[in-house]
């Protein structure tokens, strides 16, 4: 049993490693495609904390109010871990949680979208300005799409690990 305890506990560091690594590597991905096609220079322009704020808080609001952010929370060390011994109540709780998160952040990226585009059309043609300003308005806007993907790319393997974890029960 104490062999079997030892094995287990360097079969989950070995896991939460892994996706540590995963993570890691993902970011090291979109900062080198960031790199690649604008210059180190251009890892600024994708980085807006109001939108970020605006998505985190948004996500975070929907998900309390909807009583799953408890659920959210734990789904990350459920995915995490090795052994099958789960309450699967738990795990169907939780993989709802990602899945609304996902949705949630999706349709917050949307409207933030939606409203930057309104409002840089709407200066437009009450002001008449040159292009440039409205479309740095216009690829500020598109970061939020960008940011509900990167977020959609990190939720989805904890999702499909949770998933596993209902099959394999």
């Amino acid at each position: 049993l104490i062999q079997e305890s030892s094995e287990n506990y360097k079969r989950e560091s070995r896991d939460i490693l892994l996706v540590i690594l995963g993570v890691l590597l993902l970011f090291f991905i979109i900062t080198m495609t960031i790199v690649m096609w604008g210059g180190v220079a251009a890892i600024g322009n994708f980085i807006d904390i109001p939108i970020l704020i605006y998505m985190s808080a948004l996500t975070v609001i929907v998900v309390g109010l909807s009583g799953m952010l408890k659920d959210f929370i734990k789904a990350f060390p459920i995915a995490i871990r090795r052994e099958n011994s789960v309450n699967i109540k738990d795990v169907r709780k939780s993989m709802l949680a990602v899945k609304t998160t996902i949705i949630v952040v999706n349709i917050a990226s949307g409207l933030s979208f939606s409203i930057a585009l309104i409002a840089s059309f709407k200066e437009w043609v009450h002001i008449e300005m040159e292009p440039e300003p409205i479309l740095i308005w216009i690829s500020v806007a598109f970061l939020s799409v960008v940011y509900s993907l990167v977020i959609t790319l990190l939720l989805i393997p904890v999702y499909m690990r949770l998933k596993g974890k209902l099959i394999e029960e």
